[in-house]
């Protein structure tokens, strides 16, 4: 059992079999407690993976002798070792990353070696490649978390394609919906996100090493050797290109997921709405709730709250990364290394959150009696109502939907239309055919009419069914394409570590 001195102060508002659940506890508490490392710290394994790829390459080139070449790859498993048991940090004094790395190898295998590493390259290919390899890895497990979540709300959408609730405009009911029709809404905008964070993979994955400063090297170099040793599609073509835009890549991974976070705030505001008494139709787990230091009543949204805050960090980020590049001069400016902090510090806003949302949507509570109570509230059946009136009189929808509004006018205070009032209307109107009681009795029922309600892409069940379908296999693809491209890094990387000169 957890030491009680380590759970929140609030938690014995919560049930005891609902632990808060700690990956919802460090998404709320974000940096309040948790530090966060420098930004070439982020970047060490990626430097590691580029100077291995180049060193290899330079030696197979006979750019430098394959003595000096084993001397370097001896000196970066030692850097490795030391910086997987935490005993390498980087020295502020030398700068960067890069530096650091090159220092460590003098120190370790010889000046004669290391003064050999930086041949044919700069700093600013060198930089740009590692951005992208960790960029990589980060993008695709953003992908990975987001499939989770698209998944989630499939399964919602199916296990709930008949469960009535209120569709909601202008933050009113509208018209009877289905809490399916709903998840598989959000589903659907998320695997856009998807295929967004996908489109940016062609840029992303060509290898900026070997531009070196922007404008190439007279040494004899294979750039496509060291793009396949690090799993890329290919060298970046244009040497100046890779130089004038390191911000690019980084601007469109950005917009992706800003985007994806819009539409988290989007989800986190319908959960905290629906929640909320008197509509709380939905129950967020224990486990997904905070409580108050004060107020030992509460149950706190904080997650949703927390991804409203974080969407809008991303925006102004992801607003950095695109205006960072313009009308900057072609070739290096070191505006562009700002880029670097701005993407890792979206990424971290990013964080959890699609994992968060799948966690807190697979503890959803769902009260369905009250959700169809709401549905039926509120004269929310009228447009069904008129959508009836038209086709079984056989009159325009038009007049229909006028003569409807004046029975809602009239009887306002019912919370329904009354018989006496809708067949007082059809004979003045002279329209053929009053309304029975049976009759306006299931043009009260939401049931009916979502049943009548067969448009594809609509909130009936069957619809909500089919959506559900598409949306598990969309996410099955996405998630077959990540991890074939995760084999092929992983493949490329062992290739990398395992090859001796």
């Amino acid at each position: 059992m957890a030491d009680p001195s380590t759970r929140p102060i609030w938690s014995k508002r919560t049930s005891t079999a609902a632990s808060p659940s700690q990956r919802v506890l460090e998404y709320c508490s974000a940096r309040d407690v948790a530090a966060r490392p420098a930004a070439d710290a982020r970047l060490i394994e990626a430097d590691l993976w580029t100077n291995r790829a180049h060193c290899l390459m330079l030696a197979r080139r006979g750019i430098i002798q394959p003595g000096a070449g084993r001397a370097i790859l001896r000196g970066l498993d030692q850097l490795e070792r030391a910086w997987r048991r935490g005993s390498f940090q980087l020295d502020p004094a030398l700068e960067d990353v890069h530096i650091n790395v090159e220092r460590f190898v003098a120190t370790t295998v010889g000046e004669k070696a290391a003064a050999v590493m930086h041949t044919a390259r700069s700093r600013n290919d060198q930089s740009a490649t590692d951005v992208r390899l960790w960029l990589r890895e980060q993008l695709l497990g953003r992908v990975d978390a987001l499939v989770g979540l698209i998944a989630a709300l499939s399964r919602l959408a199916a296990r709930h394609a008949a469960t009535v609730c209120s569709g909601w405009t202008h933050g009113q009911p509208a018209m009877p919906s289905t809490l399916g029709h709903w998840a598989a809404a959000h589903g659907w905008a998320l695997a856009r996100d998807a295929e967004a964070a996908r489109a940016v993979w062609p840029a992303l994955n060509r290898c900026p090493l070997g531009a070196a400063a922007a404008f190439g090297t007279s040494w004899p170099i294979d750039r496509e050797a060291t793009a396949r040793l690090m799993g890329f599609d290919g060298p970046q073509i244009n040497s100046l290109d890779c130089i004038s835009t390191r911000w690019e890549v980084e601007a469109r991974a950005g917009q992706a997921l800003s985007l994806m976070m819009t539409h988290l705030s989007s989800l986190a505001q319908d959960l905290i709405f629906l929640s909320t008494p008197p509509r709380a139709g939905l129950r967020l787990s224990d486990a997904h709730v905070s409580g108050s230091s004060i107020m030992p009543n509460k149950r706190n949204p904080d997650f949703a709250e927390v991804t409203r805050a974080r969407a809008l960090a991303v925006h102004g980020l992801a607003a950095n990364l695109a205006g960072v590049g313009r009308g900057l001069l072609s070739g290096y400016n070191r505006d562009t290394q700002w880029s670097k902090y701005w993407i890792l510090d979206l990424m971290d806003e990013v964080g959890q959150a699609p994992e968060v949302f799948a966690e807190v949507l697979e503890g959803l509570g769902v009260d369905k009696a009250l959700l169809r109570r709401m549905a039926s509230e509120g004269f929310s059946l009228a447009a069904d109502l008129a959508d009836h009136l038209a086709r079984t009189r056989d009159i325009p929808f038009r007049r229909a939907y006028h003569l409807v509004a004046e029975a809602v006018a009239e009887d306002e205070a019912e919370g329904w239309i009354v018989l006496d009032t809708i067949n007082g209307l059809l004979r003045r109107e002279k329209i053929r055919g009053t309304m029975t009681p049976e009759e306006l009795a299931d043009a009260s029922r939401p049931e009916e009419a979502l049943k009548a309600r067969q448009s594809q892409g609509g909130p009936s069940p069957g619809q909500v069914k089919e959506q559900a379908r598409a949306l598990a296999a969309s996410a099955r693809e996405t998630r077959h394409w990540a991890t074939a491209l995760r084999r092929r890094i992983e493949t490329a990387r062992l290739k990398t570590w395992r090859t001796r000169l």
